[in-house]
């Protein structure tokens, strides 16, 4: 996996600037109240300036510390994933109308795979029907979602 992430980001290890104000943007998100805080305690107690001050450059490094931590030590982002995947219509069974026709062309092609093949008694797996489940779903014109049958 480590060799799949390197092809993807070869400069994976020199970008400690960027992940670290990543880190600190979401540790902030997260313990930005103690910051809100001290600033509001600031405006009615202007002599303890050098404290806060300090109190600030110590909590700039605690959000980049949380922010790592929420992201790869804690089980809390792997369940916002899930949560955000399972209220997200297009993360499982629609596609976005931008790459519908995309994936029309795709199923088009594949079909046409698997027909050459049967013509040259060659035998294929390419199974289709999930994807255009996914294109019906999605209000594709290729692939009208079926009527109902009513059998009375």
């Amino acid at each position: 996996m480590e060799d799949v992430v390197k092809t993807v980001n070869p400069k994976r290890e020199t970008n400690i600037g960027w992940r670290s104000l990543h880190y600190m943007r979401i540790g902030s998100a997260i313990a930005g109240f103690p910051l809100t805080l001290a600033t509001f305690v600031r405006v009615f107690y202007p002599e303890l300036d050098l404290i806060f001050v300090t109190i600030i450059g110590v909590f700039a490094f605690s959000t980049m510390l949380v922010g790592y931590i929420y992201l790869k030590k804690s089980k809390f982002f792997k369940a916002e994933v899930e949560i955000t995947a399972e209220a997200n219509p297009y993360a499982m069974d629609k596609v976005t109308p931008v790459n519908l026709s995309l994936w029309e062309t795709e199923v088009l092609t594949f079909q046409a795979i698997k027909e050459l093949a049967e013509m040259h008694n060659i035998k294929t797996d390419i199974d289709c029907s999930g994807i255009i489940k996914i294109l019906r779903n999605s209000g594709s014109k290729m692939f009208p979602k079926e009527e109902p049958k009513n059998e009375a």
